[in-house]
């Protein structure tokens, strides 16, 4: 969960999330998701997150070896504030940024500082598709 107070939050998430697209060309595709055990819907975890101005965001690309130790697994982690949000595949990436870019069209169409963030961070950065 994730709460945004304000056009400047969700602008800043956004533009943390679109710069990443930049350091993800070592990322596979897509990562199949793990075989779950049978387990509660109430033992799952929940983080719930508050954005009340821009975040401080940087990017950096990881790597280390696979649990098997034959080969080389490569990640990027993204720190937004208290965040650090670690992006393993290109197809979660692009998914939470589309999600993302929904909410901020959502923050630009009410808050009251919509005016100075209508630049949209996915329209105007090249490197997102």
């Amino acid at each position: 969960m994730i709460a945004l107070y304000s056009a400047d939050a969700a602008h800043g998430l956004m533009e943390a999330f679109v710069t990443a697209r930049a350091a993800t060309a070592r990322l596979p595709r897509l990562i199949p998701p793990p075989v779950r055990r049978d387990e509660s819907p109430f033992a799952r975890t929940t983080v719930s997150m508050e954005f009340t101005r821009r975040p401080i965001y940087a990017v950096v690309q990881q790597n280390g070896p696979a649990a098997s130790g034959d080969r080389v697994i490569h990640w990027v982690d993204l720190h937004s504030g208290p965040i650090t949000w670690q992006i393993r595949d290109q197809a979660g990436l692009h998914s939470v940024t589309e999600i993302l870019h929904r909410a901020y069209i959502s923050a630009i169409a009410v808050f009251p500082d919509c005016a100075q963030h209508q630049d949209d961070p996915i329209s105007t950065n090249h490197n997102v598709a």
